[in-house]
């Protein structure tokens, strides 16, 4: 059975409730939300309303009304950003990072290339790998109109950014606030009230153990009433005489047919999540990162010192190795799934300087992993490294 130490892409397995839950979870009376007013109809709108008010007071969400159903956080994270440029602003700055996915940084650059915003990259101290807040100080004083968007924890480093302090600074100079919190909702807590949140994307299937194809997209009451343009129109079982599409969040946001069984799925993984706890494996995190820091030669670049307890995310580099083909060995002759390469953040590995590597190694955990796991881990990595290549392929 292999081993998953891929959970920052997507958790596996699944809690237990899944099993059989796909099939069944089909043949539940649903219809299309919205549009019927038959039971069918209003079971499905039912359903919706329930998984909102559970996220809703898993991130402090005012009410339900303040999150959308997107298709992932992708689309999650182009809602906003679209949105926030359509408006056509003068002189926008956006601020991000090097920490970034490309799911950030490819809406930022494509909106650069378009006109609609100057962007500036914060780097973080090369000590604790957090990010220089004086820096961000002097930007935001220096621009009237920015936008500040970035990751809560890194998907490359497992760093946990301090974003209720980010979300003062924000609040200060009248800038609004974009959190991308594919790899902390779930893992840490997350209070969008507290930190001043303006635009807080979310997976179902990362920190949250739902299916994959589901993301949400959460908007503060401020933002609510901009009205921000969506992204996409179409049919929203709404008034359908109007040319245009509704105008409020988040019916303005849920165009076309909602992922109801994805959702029912969903439903099942937040209450097994509420009633077991969060997926918290502080111990396991520690005592990889310290297995992993006795091999020879190996590069660690997660601060074992300086990391988010909860985000459970190791990378490294091992002299003399590329990432891929050490990947590749350890799922073929070992049966242990990693991940290798820039994993969609290209600007923190040229940052690191991972290009003789072919980018570097992943190791993430989730609730389900063991110290046993970890030690087969470090086991396979020892025998690779002290083995011929040839020998290994």
């Amino acid at each position: 059975m292999m081993i998953y130490l891929d959970n920052a892409a997507t958790s596996y397995p699944k809690p237990p409730v899944f099993e059989h839950l796909q099939v069944n979870e089909l043949l539940l009376d649903f219809g299309n939300p919205h549009r019927g007013g038959h039971s069918y109809s209003r079971n499905a709108e039912s359903l919706i309303f329930r998984v909102k008010n559970k996220l809703a007071k898993l991130i402090n969400a005012p009410s339900a009304n303040n999150i959308a159903i997107c298709y992932n956080t992708t689309d999650a994270l182009n809602q906003a950003f679209h949105g926030v440029y359509q408006e056509n602003a003068d002189n926008l700055m956006t601020i991000t990072s090097v920490n970034e996915h490309n799911s950030v940084l490819r809406p930022i650059y494509r909106a650069k290339n378009q006109g609609q915003t100057d962007i500036a990259i914060l780097k973080p101290n090369a000590d604790d790998l957090m990010l220089d807040l004086e820096q961000l100080a002097r930007l935001l004083s220096n621009n009237n109109n920015a936008l500040v968007a970035l990751s809560h924890v890194s998907n490359t480093l497992g760093v946990e950014q301090d974003i209720e302090r980010i979300g003062q600074l924000c609040k200060k100079y009248n800038a609004r606030f974009l959190v991308d919190g594919a790899q902390s909702v779930g893992h840490n807590k997350i209070d969008v009230q507290a930190a001043n949140i303006d635009f807080l994307t979310f997976p179902a299937h990362k920190g949250l153990l739902g299916p994959s194809g589901l993301g949400f997209l959460y908007l503060s009451n401020t933002q609510k009433v901009k009205a921000l343009t969506p992204l996409c129109v179409g049919g929203s079982g709404g008034d359908s005489s109007l040319e245009t599409g509704p105008e409020k969040f988040p019916e303005s946001h849920e165009v076309g047919t909602t992922n109801i069984h994805g959702l029912a799925m969903f439903e099942k993984s937040l209450d097994w999540l509420k009633e077991n706890g969060s997926q918290t494996s502080d111990d396991k995190h520690a005592y990889l990162l310290t297995q992993l820091m006795k091999i020879p030669n190996l590069t660690l670049y997660t601060p074992p010192n300086k990391l988010s307890l909860n985000s459970s995310i190791a990378l490294f580099n091992i002299d003399g190795w590329d990432s891929n083909l050490l990947a590749s060995i350890l799922d073929s002759s070992f049966d242990i799934a990693v991940r290798a390469g820039l994993h969609c953040a290209p600007q923190m590995h040229k940052w690191l300087s991972t290009g003789e590597h072919g980018g570097a190694v992943r190791v993430s955990l989730g609730l389900f992993n063991t110290k046993d796991d970890i030690d087969n881990l470090i086991s396979a990595l020892l025998q690779i490294t002290q083995s011929n290549k040839e020998s290994v392929k």
